[in-house]
């Protein structure tokens, strides 16, 4: 780009832009006023109206029981350990409806490229961690209804050593002499980028950002982030020159100056008081009047600038009339265009489909402009859930202290009665006659039951209001449930984390993932892999195998297993693949394979085969006679050692009778009839 003064007809756009943006904030403002209530239940932030009055008083409690942080962490949690799996977004690539009667042949070269291309993003995105940002449109999700994600190229740096094996002169180094260096290579991969409810001002008329009049990512940054972006593309660099050098005088003169935004930021930016990012920039896609980006193309042209530099690929505009009173005339045009304080240092022609933000709602909310999160539907249950904590606590203050009544003109020293402790003494006067007349005690009624029956009720309502049972966290507090009830439960929470699933798929996995795939696709480096495909998410897939489709191949197979006429018509291999894949299981390492399942079939045949052979084999009478034989003889030993132990027992127990006789003088002589028993 050519090296000119900026011309300031640029600001034209600019000051249709900044309009555009104070309207886009303005219809906005009732979603800010939700968002920072949602965002408040879930920091256990204090907000809004008292339950009782005089609730503010210093004495009183203001617990905040976090039921909404709680049911926000375990559908959060649900979900990511659902759509994560294995630390992967889930997703497939699908060849298109043209392939589908293709020979064999090429329906395997087209899989084996669907298998690179898919490789190849899975990499970029583990490259650009684009599962953080994943989990962070999770969170913002649940907690404000919606969340937006934006298609990025990212600059990433891969580095690693490399072996020297010769001098500085190309002489070869001896063997054990290499060294190593650290070298980095730079390289442009598609990005998965986060973007806060708080930067994101769009046409709210429209639920699709890719839609409407457009949208803009507003944000604060610095001169250094700026000045980098001189040189690249759609970039107009004397503009942002003159940005910088605006900023660095201001910044001199005040060192504390906040943008005109600041509210509108996300809430960790808001009270920054020495900021070092303090250029407001607003990026735009969307469309403007024809006029309005004509006007702006031809002062790009003034400037000494290539009007082909700033043409999105497959824009074509040669074929435009730019007559006033022409066919054209009145029309909208989609442009990109980033403001940096009140100047132009971006702008391109694009289309609509390059519109580069996405949105998903956690719960929609049918013709309204907000979208429902776990707050909104807990709003109510948290806000008398506080009321009532407060109540019991303030009460338990009250009934578990000692108040008393005193009447002072008895008391010789008033304020040293007021000093409550174990063994004080109070002086009374002569006047007193009852010591019950001078300091009474005042008995307030512990209603802490009734409080606690009803923060139990409360607690019921939140697990019906949220869809999200204690169940589903594996907490049952009530033994008496029935599992019928405990199942009910789970697949009502199920669902309702489903309909969750399936929006999310619809407004990120998918288009971020066609982000990807068509990324690849241009990218005149990638060789391999190409073809014409379709991206399908899993995610709602996923939950299915997890936690549905899982419940009724079990329930399925033990009828299978049941019925053996059953099991004749059913593909049990492939009911034990769908099982181990619900279980997170590799089924390649669970199942047998076809040639071990063969050899086990066939030893367990030989085995039966060998053991109806020797019960099917003809008997020899001699054999037989001499086995039956041997059986008795056994059978006569084991009696005659019975009997001679019986003997034995005898003679031992008739020789401590005489003993006991006669004092142990002398042993008496063995008993005849004893020994003729024997004999």
């Amino acid at each position: 780009m050519a090296n000119i003064s900026p011309n300031n007809a640029t600001g034209t756009l600019a000051e249709f832009l900044k309009a555009l943006f104070d309207d886009f904030k303005k219809n906005r403002s009732a979603l800010e006023e939700k968002w920072n209530k949602n965002r408040e239940a879930f920091r256990c932030i204090s907000s809004g109206k008292a339950w009782k009055s005089e609730e503010a008083e210093g004495w009183r409690s203001n617990t905040f029981i976090g039921i909404i942080k709680q049911k926000v962490i375990v559908a959060y949690s649900l979900i990511v350990d659902t759509l994560l799996a294995g630390g992967k977004i889930p997703f497939m690539l699908k060849p298109d409806e043209d392939s589908i009667n293709q020979p064999d042949e090429v329906l395997q070269a087209i899989n084996a490229d669907i298998e690179k291309m898919s490789k190849r993003i899975e990499c970029q995105l583990e490259k650009t961690h684009a599962d953080r940002s994943f989990m962070q449109n999770l969170l913002s999700a649940a907690i404000y209804g919606e969340t937006y994600a934006k298609r990025e190229v990212m600059e990433i740096t891969k580095e690693q050593f490399k072996k020297i094996t010769t001098d500085g002169e190309g002489t070869e180094l001896e063997p054990g002499a290499a060294i190593f260096e650290l070298s980095s290579e730079s390289m442009n991969v598609p990005g998965w980028g986060y973007r806060s409810v708080w930067n994101i001002f769009r046409d709210i008329e429209e639920d699709d950002p890719r839609k409407g009049i457009g949208w803009f990512d507003y944000d604060m940054v610095s001169a250094h982030w700026l000045r980098k972006k001189m040189g690249k593309a759609f970039y107009i660099d004397e503009n942002i020159k003159s940005v910088i050098s605006e900023i660095d005088n201001k910044t001199k003169m005040d060192k504390t100056s906040q943008p005109t935004d600041a509210e509108s930021l996300p809430p960790k930016l808001r009270e920054i008081a020495h900021r070092q990012k303090t250029i407001e920039y607003r990026e735009f896609m969307g469309r403007v009047p024809r006029e309005t980006a004509v006007s702006m193309e031809k002062d790009l042209v003034s400037m000494g600038l290539d009007l082909a530099d700033f043409m999105m690929p497959g824009v074509d505009i040669s074929q435009e009339n730019e007559d006033p009173d022409g066919p054209d005339a009145g029309d909208d045009i989609e442009i990109m265009c980033c403001l940096a304080g009140d100047k132009v240092v971006r702008y391109a022609r694009t289309r609509e489909r390059d519109r580069a933000l996405h949105r998903a709602v956690w719960e929609m909310a049918l013709d309204e402009v907000v979208a429902v999160g776990v707050p909104d539907n807990l709003e109510h249950i948290q806000r008398v859930l506080n009321g009532a904590v407060r109540a019991f606590e303030d009460n338990k203050k009250l009934s578990a202290n000692v108040m008393s009544a005193m009447v002072e003109q008895y008391i010789l020293d008033p304020e040293e009665a007021k000093k409550w402790k174990p063994g004080l003494n109070v002086p009374l006067n002569g006047n007193c006659d009852d010591a019950r007349k001078a300091i009474s005690q005042i008995i307030i009624q512990d209603v802490g039951q009734s409080l606690l029956s009803l923060i139990e009720k409360i607690e019921q309502y939140s697990e019906e209001e949220s869809m999200l049972p204690k169940i589903s966290q594996g907490i049952s507090e009530n033994p008496d449930q029935t599992a019928y009830s405990i199942a009910q439960q789970i697949e009502k929470a199920g669902k309702y984390i489903g309909g969750v699933i399936k929006n999310i798929d619809e407004g990120l996995i998918e288009p971020m993932l066609q982000w990807y795939y068509e990324y690849n696709m241009l990218d005149p480096a990638v060789t391999e892999g190409k073809g014409n495909y379709s991206v399908q998410a899993l995610g709602f897939s996923s939950f299915q195998d997890r936690y549905i489709k899982l419940g009724k191949i079990m329930q399925f197979m033990s009828m299978v297993l049941n019925s053996p006429e059953l099991a004749s018509w059913v593909k049990i291999q492939w009911l034990i693949k769908e099982l181990a894949k619900g279980l997170d299981l590799d089924p390649d390492q669970a199942m047998k394979t076809l040639a071990e399942k063969q050899t086990e079939d066939a030893a367990r045949a030989e085995l039966e085969k060998q053991t109806v052979a020797s019960k099917t084999a003809p008997v020899n009478p001699q054999a037989e006679e001499a086995k039956t034989e041997e059986v008795k003889a056994k059978a006569r030993k084991a009696d005659a050692e019975a009997v001679a132990k019986t003997i034995e027992a005898d003679i031992k127990l008739s020789k401590a009778e005489l003993e006991t006789v006669t004092g142990g003088s002398k042993p008496a002589p063995v008993k005849q009839e004893a020994v003729g028993k024997a004999a």
